[in-house]
């Protein structure tokens, strides 16, 4: 399309208008008849409507000016209510800072505002159109089912239901611990821990009056106890983080101040394998075999003696260890086998598997030590299986006493990275590797298909030396 002049248009409106022809106003200004025609139109249009067409505009300005001052009371309002939130929130801390137990009312205060604040942003954000605010009314929740609500200064809706029911950190993390039925025993021990950390940084117990600033505070102060970026990450924020997921879910908590929490990049540094080496593996071993009783209980002395042979040769988990029963030393296709089952406690991987036992073990006396224990598990008080794999501790402290005091290397892990090590060494394929350790095996179909014999993992296990102490 030609472009035109916007003087042209101009002269062309006002020759239309004073009755000059479309094909001698086309003529003079040299442009077809098609655009004097648009542009004609369009200003007789405008002109026949004029008063109509400034009413319009007069209204839509004056409806703007007022939705721009609705929106600049809608600012002033939450700005208000934030100021009052930080006010009570300072009173709080120096609260918590003197230990002042009388001020649980000013606690509570606090939640209800903030969650009130949250809910209203968020209100104001849903129902905010084009610049303009739907009023509608927001009421807050009443203590006294008969009583009045009384009504939000803000008078906006809230989708939310304000359910003021106090919460603590504890009963938060109990609630999710107990719907959660995935998690493992280790997981909800050292959880537990990480939860009551949090506790004792904040100086309270309940769940709705932990911030985002808060939350970044008790990150910093575990970076400064030294903790690693791992454990902070998954031990104590990732406890944290799931029990207020948990409350968001469930209607018990209005905010998780524990996502999008950044931490350092870890680069870690690895000095040596994560195994333990030959002469390591041998000061333990001595050890245990050595090993006289003394003041400790009988199955913290059982554990010691015969954990670590037990994780040298099936390169077992030492969780899997620890909850082993008589029941799961079973004898199959003429072979002696360890049964490691989700029926005794946790297994990581959700399936059993059998793990032939070496000629070792059995020559150094272990099937005499099981049939002489009482049915129940072998490493736990009075065979008891409930609490078996926290037992593991006791195996850690003893190893770290005896000089294996390198912090690189896990005191009890480190036997499952050794014993992958060996299987590569003497030749023992990946596929029955993973049979014997319980990794996850190849996802392809072809690997799915088909059991391992025992007398096949039998034979594998058999190309494993002796251990010469």
């Amino acid at each position: 399309m030609t472009r035109i002049d916007s003087d042209i248009i101009r002269h062309i409106q006002i020759s239309y208008e004073r009755g000059v022809p479309l094909a001698d106003i086309a003529k003079t200004y040299k442009v077809s008849r098609q655009l004097v025609s648009k542009y004609s139109r369009k200003y007789a249009w405008i002109k026949h409507t004029s008063k109509t067409y400034k009413s319009h505009l007069k209204i839509e300005n004056e409806s703007r000016r007022e939705f721009k001052r609705d929106d600049q009371e809608d600012n002033r309002l939450i700005n208000n209510h934030l100021a009052e939130w930080q006010l009570v929130r300072l009173h709080l801390q120096s609260a918590i800072d003197f230990k002042d137990k009388d001020k649980a009312e000013l606690a509570r205060h606090y939640a209800e505002t903030l969650l009130i604040i949250q809910n209203c942003e968020r209100t104001l954000r849903s129902f905010r159109t084009k610049g303009r605010l739907k009023i509608t009314k927001l009421s807050y929740p009443s203590n006294n089912s008969g009583a009045t609500a009384k009504a939000n200064p803000l008078d906006l809706p809230s989708p939310i239901t304000l359910n003021q029911q106090r919460i603590t950190i504890k009963d938060l993390f109990g609630r999710y611990q107990t719907q959660s039925k995935h998690l493992a025993r280790s997981t909800i021990s050292h959880w537990r821990k990480a939860i009551h950390d949090l506790i004792e940084f904040v100086g309270h117990n309940e769940a709705n009056l932990v911030d985002k600033d808060t939350a970044i505070r008790w990150k910093d102060h575990l970076l400064a106890k030294g903790k690693s970026i791992k454990t902070i990450e998954s031990g104590y924020l990732g406890a944290a983080r799931a029990s207020y997921n948990y409350g968001i879910e469930n209607g018990l908590v209005a905010h998780n101040p524990f996502t999008r929490i950044k931490l350092p990049k870890n680069i870690l540094v690895r000095r040596r394998s994560k195994g333990f080496t030959n002469e390591e593996a041998r000061t333990i071993l001595k050890s245990a075999l050595l090993l006289k009783r003394g003041g400790e209980k009988a199955h913290v002395f059982n554990l010691k003696k015969w954990g670590p042979w037990l994780c040298a040769f099936t390169g077992a988990r030492i969780g899997e260890i620890c909850q082993l029963r008589k029941e799961d030393i079973i004898y199959r296709d003429n072979i002696w086998c360890v049964h490691l089952t989700p029926s005794a406690g946790s297994i990581k991987t959700k399936t059993d598997r059998l793990v032939p036992l070496h000629p070792q073990l059995i020559k150094l006396g272990f099937l005499k030590f099981v049939e002489s224990q009482a049915d129940g598990c072998l490493f736990s008080y009075n065979g008891e299986q409930a609490g078996a794999r926290d037992r593991s501790k006791f195996l850690s402290v003893w190893v770290r006493s005896i000089g294996i005091a390198d912090k690189d290397i896990s005191p009890n892990h480190a036997w499952r990275h050794r014993f992958k090590s060996l299987c590569r060494q003497y030749g023992i394929p990946v596929e029955y590797q993973n049979a014997i350790t319980g990794h996850a095996h190849d996802k392809r179909v072809a690997e799915s298909y088909g059991e391992f014999p025992i007398s096949a993992l039998y034979r594998e296990v058999l190309k494993l030396p002796r251990i010469i102490i």
